[in-house]
């Protein structure tokens, strides 16, 4: 991730009303962010039971199943959000869709042979 300015914050918002555009409220922030970073990575493994509760962590996750939370990265030149990206919402690359074709051919071999 690169950001023209240094990051201000950054969260996962949920849940649209359509897949894949709209906007939503602040879910999860990311509390471990740190501010003013314009490259690099984040990993971090959350606790939704602790931050969200029951009702919200599965709303959360069908938030990210059905392609309704984006995370929004915000920057000190973009308040509103430089990076904001949808999860969940991604089509199969093409090399897996060839490897899940190439699973089902040489099962039809093995059936072919008995």
């Amino acid at each position: 991730m690169f950001l023209v300015a240094g990051g201000t914050g950054n969260h996962i918002h949920c849940c649209t009303a359509v897949p894949g555009s709209g906007n939503a409220g602040i879910l999860v922030p990311f509390t471990t962010f740190t501010p003013g970073l314009t490259s690099g990575t984040f990993s971090n493994t959350f606790d939704l039971l602790a931050l969200l509760g029951a009702s919200g962590e599965s709303s959360l996750i069908a938030g990210l199943n059905g392609g309704t939370a984006y995370v929004n990265v915000h920057s000190s030149t973009f308040p509103g959000g430089e990076i904001r990206g949808f999860v969940g919402l991604g089509t199969p690359e093409p090399g897996t869709i060839w490897l899940g074709f190439s699973a089902l051919a040489g099962l039809a071999v093995l059936r072919r042979r008995k």
